[in-house]
């Protein structure tokens, strides 16, 4: 079921579409107007959140991204649009955070291998995407694996991971066969991270089941 409180137009996926986004926050009905984040704001924004897992000993770890709702804030501010008085309604972090999380929706529905290609259907805001992506080679597959993120060991037992999303663009652009739900096919860097995981994952799981008994 898609989200009533996002309005995206009949012709596809716009990214460049003005979006009314309405949530209830302590009883109060509050609309915004927003615009779909640029692929570099995206970015940007994947670049500054980085999860942080402390190791607790004994098998057990925790996990945070620190300052993640004063992140999203910003990235808010950027993209809000005021419109008919609407600048008065006043929009704390955590409330910037969930516009940004739907904003962000990008869920796998479907994948299924179609000879040597993939057709994956994501669940985006308005409705849903059809993209047909080739399988990717062993080579192509490790060198996404190898890039997507980078850890740095900090002190006391902490990880640092972040998510490099241009890897994901990058391939998925090399990948692309053909796409639907899109206005003008102009894909979001963010949605183009989920197909390309989904696919890589999938041919990681093909390579594995078809190998020796040995």
């Amino acid at each position: 079921m898609q989200d009533e409180s996002i309005a995206i137009s009949k012709i596809g996926f716009d990214p460049s579409a003005e979006i009314p986004v309405a949530f209830v926050s302590a009883g109060e009905t509050k609309k915004v107007v927003v615009k779909f984040p640029t692929d570099e704001q995206w970015l940007e924004r994947s670049r500054r959140r980085k999860l942080i897992t402390k190791n607790l000993g004994n098998g057990k770890s925790t996990s945070d991204v620190p300052d993640s709702e004063e992140i999203d804030a910003e990235l808010f501010a950027q993209i809000r649009i005021s419109q008919n008085g609407d600048a008065a309604i006043q929009v704390d972090p955590f409330e910037a955070a969930l516009v940004i999380d739907r904003l962000e929706q990008a869920d796998l529905e479907n994948i299924e291998r179609e000879g040597n290609n993939f057709r994956v259907t994501l669940r985006i805001p308005g409705g849903t995407s059809v993209h047909i992506l080739r399988m990717p080679s062993i080579r192509e597959a490790a060198q996404y694996s190898k890039n997507i993120a980078t850890y740095v060991s900090a002190r006391f037992g902490r990880t640092e991971m972040t998510v490099n999303q241009q890897v994901a663009a990058d391939l998925y652009d090399k990948l692309k066969q053909s796409v639907e739900g899109y206005s003008g096919d102009a894909v979001p860097v963010i949605h183009k991270t989920v197909v390309t995981g989904a696919v890589v994952q999938e041919t990681r799981g093909l390579s594995e089941g078809s190998g020796a008994n040995f």
